[in-house]
């Protein structure tokens, strides 16, 4: 499943992590975590700096792709349409 996640490389994460792209996260570690990157880019906006900025996020991702909050938010990103319907029959 890891391996549906996209790198880190991916311009999408590196975009949340600049500023200029916004979602609105559900999962509240990814709020926090993504607060504290965009501070640290700012400080040191450097290629290196953005790409383990990068790293640390997408990493969040992989340790918590089993909470249904995280997979919505992943979906987000990566503008995989989210299927209410089988949300609500996995619900029952």
């Amino acid at each position: 499943m890891n391996d549906q996640i996209p790198p880190a490389t991916n311009e999408k994460w590196q975009a949340l992590i600049l500023g200029l792209d916004y979602k609105n996260f559900e999962f509240f570690p990814v709020k926090l975590l993504l607060a504290r990157l965009q501070l640290k880019v700012k400080q040191d906006p450097s290629e290196e700096n953005v790409l383990q900025c990068s790293k640390e996020l997408r990493q969040l991702f992989v340790k918590n792709q089993h909470i249904p909050k995280a997979k919505r938010d992943l979906d987000k990103i990566f503008k995989k349409k989210f299927n209410f319907k089988r949300f609500l029959r996995r619900r029952r």
